[in-house]
């Protein structure tokens, strides 16, 4: 077993997401809006609760999506549709160089689906199990994905709550599932020194 050299990783986000979806006193699978303060106008896509962390404008499907769904003021504001990691956390500190800079603006997605609806959603059905008071909802499913397009530091980043792991290129014999990290981020991680 490799030495432990931080026992717990945090990780903090920062970006804009967005989320279309109904609000009281309509239902929560409301399509179009009726009665809330939330509406999908006439050219929009009906409101699919799905929480969207990525949105590229230089993908096609994302940019169709933007333009149809992104209201103004936003786009003269330059707001993105994207959530980073900002900060990387081991045992409270910020060490760990390589590692650390591996994370530092990798993206944030959740991924899975809610069937009937494309990806994953609040969960409050007006209330029930979730409350508006305190804006405390569940997200369902909850899987958490951390990529990074790039190759940084000579180190493959791919993190999510299933499996975390961090997997340099001279440390092939570590596995993932010996890196120690699991649902919450908490584990072992793994040096080259």
């Amino acid at each position: 077993m490799p030495t432990p050299v931080a026992k717990l990783l945090e990780m903090q986000f920062q970006g804009y997401f967005m989320c279309r979806i109904a609000t009281d006193p309509d239902p929560t699978n409301e399509q179009r809006g009726v009665s809330g303060y939330t509406i999908a106008l006439l050219p929009e896509d009906v409101l699919d609760q799905v929480i969207r962390t990525q949105l590229d404008p230089a993908v096609p499907e994302d940019r169709e999506f933007l333009e149809k769904n992104l209201r103004e003021p936003a786009q003269e504001m330059g707001i993105k549709i994207a959530v980073n990691v900002n900060d990387v956390l081991f045992d409270g500190q910020q060490w760990f160089g390589p590692a650390r800079n591996a994370l530092l603006g990798a993206r944030l997605y959740l991924e899975g689906t809610n069937p009937p609806f494309p990806g994953p959603t609040f969960d409050s059905r007006n209330n029930i199990v979730g409350s508006d008071d305190n804006m405390a909802f569940v997200v369902n499913p909850f899987e958490l994905v951390i990529k990074e397009s790039l190759i940084k530091s000579g180190c493959f980043v791919f993190l999510n709550s299933t499996v975390c792991s961090l997997l340099c290129p001279r440390r092939l014999d570590v596995r993932p599932e010996d890196a120690g990290f699991g649902c919450g981020f908490r584990g072992v991680l793994q040096s080259d020194s």
